[in-house]
């Protein structure tokens, strides 16, 4: 862990900084969710059941696999990089 010191005021706009960052994320987050779950009504298939059967190659190459699969692996990126901000905002202390 790298430790960085900052006056009292700094850390507070640190904070606001990470705050808003996280809420941003979860904005987008929620809009990809939902398209996943227009995927899977649309498709009557879970995603994950997708992905599966996508990586497998048994999915043919219509183009809407290939915007479920990317929506997918967006999600997941930013679920990642919503994880590490709330980690890093968590460990911003006096």
């Amino acid at each position: 862990m790298v430790t960085i010191d900052v006056s009292k005021t700094d850390l507070i706009s640190v904070r606001s900084v990470f705050s808003t960052e996280s809420n941003l994320l979860n904005l987008r987050i929620e809009k990809y969710e939902n398209r996943l779950s227009a995927y899977e009504k649309k498709c009557g298939m879970k995603t994950r059941a997708f992905m599966k059967r996508f990586e497998n190659g048994e999915m043919g190459d219509d183009e809407i696999w290939f915007h479920w699969s990317s929506d997918f692996e967006t999600l997941e990126l930013l679920k990642n990089k919503k994880q590490t901000i709330d980690r890093v905002y968590a460990s911003c202390t006096v």
